[in-house]
């Protein structure tokens, strides 16, 4: 949100998210900027605004709530407003030398997000609604590939892995044993010829009606 400010300083900023927390780290982080932050469940966001970003939101929405976020959508933004989504892109992952035990977590942690009505493919079924539609279009989508030759990834790479499996142990939500992953990551750490990739995949829903 910084960088948008810096880059358009005469716009009014607002950041909603739904847990405190994370809203305390963005005040700190945002100390200065003349910026509105929220703990507040999407739902129950009002106001009408003509830009909004959505990072990483709709992957964690059941899919028993999509037509409600959807309209939610619509109720807070006005003819000729964007909405920039970014999300996963998990066909671009790849890792070289392969990580089976670790894309056995992975895989596992799919297929349980699966049984809560979750989806890691959202971002298809988002583009599919605003074909039937008459108040958006699809203004941009593009997939995007983060590859861990740009200096600095690969450590970054190697860090996040690593928590993913933490965070999936503390979770107690998949049922396996994750030491082998951790072992693999941790040779795979130390290989010279470590290289993985990341996507994202981004959309820009225009408002026109």
């Amino acid at each position: 949100m910084s960088k948008l400010w810096s880059l358009f300083p005469d716009k009014q900023y607002t950041g909603v998210d739904i847990s405190s927390e994370f809203i305390e780290l963005a005040r700190a982080n945002l100390s200065g900027l003349p910026v509105q932050l929220r703990a507040q469940d999407y739902f129950a966001v009002t106001g009408v605004y003509d830009f909004v970003i959505m990072r990483l939101f709709w992957q964690h929405l059941p899919q028993s709530r999509f037509d409600e976020a959807l309209s939610k959508l619509t109720d807070i933004t006005a003819p000729g407003s964007s909405v920039l989504i970014t999300d996963a892109y998990d066909e671009a992952r790849c890792f070289v030398p392969a990580l089976p035990e670790f894309q056995k977590v992975i895989a596992a942690y799919t297929s349980q997000q699966s049984t809560i009505e979750r989806s890691r493919d959202v971002v298809g079924k988002l583009t599919d609604w605003v074909q039937i539609t008459a108040s958006w279009r699809v203004g941009c989508d593009m997939p995007l590939i983060l590859p861990s030759s740009i200096p600095g990834y690969l450590r970054l790479y190697h860090g996040v892995y690593e928590l993913w499996i933490d965070l999936f142990e503390c979770l107690g939500e998949l049922d396996m044993d994750f030491a082998p992953a951790r072992e693999e990551l941790a040779r795979w750490r130390n290989d010279a010829r470590a290289y993985t990739q990341a996507g994202l995949r981004v959309v820009r829903l225009d408002r026109v009606g």
